[in-house]
């Protein structure tokens, strides 16, 4: 058991020196301001979702219901504490940043949960329609689990198509059609002007640009991937630890 644990740990030192050579925008042992969370069903909590807007990095810790704030070079700024909505530490899946709020996807009640920044407050839920893609034969590609911006909109997203969504007036918005991804792939990220996919084991960008894919050792359940400064890069957990890697080849 103990030249297993050592040949594990050694394995993961390995990958982790291997990867050094990807740009490193943030980095994170777990047992500081993070921690990974185990829960009585075995499930893993921690960082789960990842977005950037105007500047800022803001980070979802699933495991401690909070936001954590960092700039564009990854330093601390602050974090907020979420309101309770009746669960232990869900709030959501994946989150969006919008006029000094955070809008969550709930898919446990298909709600769009809307905080406030600053405090944190439960300000309002929003159905959104769940069952937009229920004539879907496969399963995969009936769950809405995604959630995107585009300027201003909202875009709900299943891992194979989307569609716009006004959330305050809580109905489909018509006018923008519904967009499937490219390259027999499934979305990543999408921001109205760029869309990255997954195909085939690469990350391929807005059809054309394809890179190696990204993986992280702890589920992640919202947005991996985010744009900056035309970039991309990724959000991977380990054992050790989070880091925000730029993504080359």
């Amino acid at each position: 058991m103990r030249k297993l644990l050592f040949v594990t740990t050694l394995f993961s030192i390995l990958i982790r020196l291997y990867a050094q050579t990807d740009q490193v925008l943030h980095e994170e042992q777990w047992g500081g301001r993070f921690n990974l969370h185990m829960t009585e069903n075995g499930e893993i909590l921690a960082v789960s979702s990842i977005v950037f807007h105007n500047d800022k990095l803001y980070l979802y810790d699933m495991a401690e219901r909070r936001i954590v704030i960092l700039d564009s070079a990854g330093s601390f700024i602050k974090e907020t504490a979420l309101s309770s909505i009746g669960r232990y530490t869900y709030v959501g899946d994946d989150f969006v940043v919008l006029n000094n709020n955070a809008i969550f996807l709930n898919t446990v009640d298909k709600k769009l949960e809307i905080f406030e920044l600053n405090s944190g407050k439960h300000k309002l839920s929003v159905s959104y329609p769940h069952d937009y893609y229920a004539s879907e034969s496969k399963r995969s590609h009936r769950i809405i689990n995604r959630i995107y911006l585009d300027g201003e909109d909202i875009v709900l997203a299943t891992g194979y198509k989307l569609f716009y969504f006004d959330y305050k007036s809580e109905k489909v918005i018509q006018k923008k059609k519904s967009i499937s991804a490219e390259s027999g792939g499934r979305f990543l990220f999408y921001d109205g002007t760029t869309t990255v996919v997954l195909s085939h084991e690469r990350i391929v960008i807005n059809n054309n640009k394809s890179v190696p894919a990204v993986k992280s050792r702890y589920p992640i359940s919202g947005k991996q991937f985010f744009l900056k400064n035309s970039r991309l890069f990724a959000l991977s957990l380990d054992s050790f630890g989070f880091r925000i890697i730029e993504v080359n080849d």
